[in-house]
């Protein structure tokens, strides 16, 4: 007797730890501290990597001792080509709406430009860059019973991001002593994602953090 395969991944898969190989240690770990709201710590956490002594990671990042990034320096990394292979973008699961919202306040209070947004129906995404070329997805996932479905399956979308929505969520639960972006037009923050133009739609690997402060690092 034979059994069917699962139909899918269990709910509470997650991947394993992301290496990055960067130009320069200092520079991402600020960017993915100031930028993405890690932490750092200066060495490998459980022996995880599996690495020899000669190319151990410099540097460690994540949330609540959890590692989600291996940073190793190499002063000859260079951002790959776009049409070579490898990997498309890590992406950071938040733990809720409002903590996106609160990212996307924090990018525009720090003018952090921004690659491009997307509504994926199932989830809403920002997509930056670090400073060597990575591709960094984070979003948070709309409720299960909300994704859209065609034909008994999950039909994700491309769509424009409410952004203007998302700022003003993160403006009515700041309150009016907020922050900058709190008590103005969420429209108004638009010019400061890359230099005046909304961002593009971007189309859509994933580590999840626990919850963390509403005030996000950048901000």
């Amino acid at each position: 007797m034979t059994h069917a395969a699962p139909s899918g991944l269990p709910d509470d898969f997650t991947l394993e730890t992301v290496d990055l190989t960067v130009a320069d240690v200092g520079r991402a770990r600020a960017f993915y501290e100031r930028v993405i709201g890690l932490e750092a710590w200066p060495a490998p956490v459980d022996g995880a990597s599996g690495r020899d002594a000669a190319t151990k990671p410099v540097l460690v990042l994540g949330r609540d001792r959890r590692p989600l990034v291996r940073l190793s320096g190499a002063t000859s990394a260079a951002p790959p080509a776009r049409t070579s292979t490898g990997l498309f973008h890590l992406a950071v699961l938040l733990p809720s709406r409002a903590d996106l919202a609160d990212f996307v306040a924090a990018l525009v209070a720090a003018r952090t430009p921004v690659v491009g947004v997307a509504d994926h129906g199932v989830s809403e995404a920002i997509y930056l860059e670090d400073p060597d070329g990575h591709g960094v997805e984070v979003y948070a996932d709309r409720p299960r019973d909300a994704w859209p479905r065609r034909d008994g399956r999950i039909a994700m979308t491309t769509d424009p991001l409410d952004v203007d929505g998302l700022l003003a969520h993160a403006a009515r639960a700041a309150g009016p002593a907020g922050g900058p972006v709190a008590g103005r037009p969420a429209s108004l923050a638009w010019p400061l994602f890359g230099g005046g133009a909304r961002p593009p739609v971007c189309g859509s690997h994933s580590e999840r953090w626990p919850r963390r402060s509403r005030r996000p690092a950048g901000g």
